[in-house]
């Protein structure tokens, strides 16, 4: 049968959805759209209430990102080729920070996950990343702005901070790379070797959280309609393909956070979970508690978990 969609809600958008994604706790979820606002909407009892619309934007607003609680930082990034940075004071948001370095539109936004410091990576079409800090002592934003990948970054996270390891990003673009950058000296410089299993634009990398795997594990799409999976390994990143013809380009992908399942957000409108097999490896698609479908199920619901969020558009990257 077809997978249960729990509930469903107006998100008070006059066009397509980007994004969506809950705060550190789950009680506040934001929302991105081409009709250039994010809406902000108190959660309680499974019920969604509007709370504030934020305006600052000029074009589409492709990403969103919530900072760890201790920051209660909420970031945006758009067409425009802006980043702004909201904090909410008792009932309003202000905007604390707005960051327009960036030459083209801005694809990807993502606050370090640490309470330890406030960082914020951006990757734009102008091939580029930046990365945003935040002095605790002066008050003052500093900015780091590196090369990264021609023809555009689509997308960029954090590899789960580890103690005593320098902070690392995981970045995809339009070489069809997925790179790793780390800045031991101040300097943001690409570190080991880039993974190269797709053929086409890499749209999204999204790393596990931490402790899901017994490794550090990454999910990527792309513009080739594959899914990957990537652990890392002793001798370096092992890439695991999902075993699923996609008929479109394959937008996002999402890990839960309770448990080793994968979601993924094709352009035909289609989500479809996933998870990995412990016998042998091998990526099964399940339904949305979990319970492994048969080959036959599967290919049933194909079609049938269209998703209310629209899937971005070809001109997000361009």
């Amino acid at each position: 049968m077809p997978a249960k969609i729990n509930t469903t809600f107006n998100t008070q958008h006059a066009d397509l959805v980007h994004d969506v994604q809950f705060d550190y706790y789950g009680s506040q979820l934001a929302t991105c759209s081409s009709d250039h606002n994010v809406n902000v909407f108190q959660v309680s009892n499974g019920e969604e209430k509007l709370a504030a619309q934020l305006q600052g934007h000029t074009s589409p607003v492709w990403k969103i990102s919530w900072s760890h609680p201790r920051f209660a930082l909420l970031a945006s990034c758009s067409y425009d080729g802006a980043v702004i940075v909201w904090k909410q004071d008792t009932e309003a948001w202000t905007k604390v920070k707005i960051h327009k370095e960036h030459k083209a539109s801005v694809n990807s936004v993502c606050f370090y996950p640490s309470s330890a410091e406030l960082c914020l990576a951006c990757a734009s079409s102008d091939g580029k990343i930046s990365v945003l800090s935040f002095d605790e002592t002066t008050l003052k934003w500093s900015q780091n702005i590196f090369d990264a990948h021609s023809g555009g970054v689509n997308t960029v996270a954090w590899l789960n901070p580890k103690e005593g390891q320098e902070k690392t990003l995981v970045s995809g673009g339009c070489d069809c790379t997925i790179r790793f950058w780390a800045a031991p000296a101040g300097e943001w410089k690409e570190t080991g070797e880039p993974i190269r299993t797709h053929t086409d634009w890499v749209c999204d990398a999204e790393v596990a959280p931490e402790d899901i795997f017994d490794t550090e594990t990454i999910a990527s799409c792309g513009h080739d309609k594959t899914v990957f999976v990537h652990k890392r390994t002793a001798e370096g990143w092992r890439s695991a393909k999902l075993q699923q013809t996609f008929t479109e380009t394959v937008w996002r992908v999402s890990w839960s956070s309770a448990r080793t399942v994968l979601a993924v957000c094709c352009g035909d409108g289609v989500i479809s979970f996933w998870k990995s097999a412990k016998e042998d490896g091998e990526w099964q698609r399940v339904d949305e508690t979990g319970n492994v479908l048969s080959k036959h199920t599967a290919g049933e619901q194909a079609g049938h978990e269209k998703s209310p969020v629209g899937p971005a558009s070809h001109s997000q990257y361009r």
